[in-house]
């Protein structure tokens, strides 16, 4: 069974808050669909710049800081509580759990 479209497509960026002198503002994405999608705030001193974003749907946060006019920038995403929670564990040869590790063995098998 197909769901149901909506016929109206909807996306707005909505501004909630801005800072004075042009500091940073606050922002809300918004759809038909879903309804609030995400919570932007931006902020900038100087040539320094910063975003963080929270995504309601898929529960994350993620982030960009940049220099303008330089071309250095960083992206980041940063885990909130319950998908730190949520990593897979795996049990030792002793029987305690430990985290599991996200990356391989750099060494060549022999």
């Amino acid at each position: 069974m197909t769901k149901d479209k909506l016929p109206l497509r909807f996306k707005k960026r909505v501004t909630l808050f801005k800072l004075p002198f042009g500091l940073g503002d606050i922002k809300m994405n918004l759809s038909a669909s879903h309804g609030i999608e995400s919570v932007t705030a931006q902020g900038r001193l100087g040539k320094l710049q910063s975003n963080l974003n929270y995504n309601l749907h898929k529960k994350t946060v993620q982030g960009l800081t940049s220099v303008s006019g330089t071309g250095l920038s960083k992206q980041y995403t940063l885990q909130t509580k319950e998908q730190s929670e949520s990593k897979p564990k795996e049990e030792s040869k002793d029987g305690n759990l430990k985290e599991a590790s996200d990356r391989g063995s750099t060494l060549p098998d022999r």
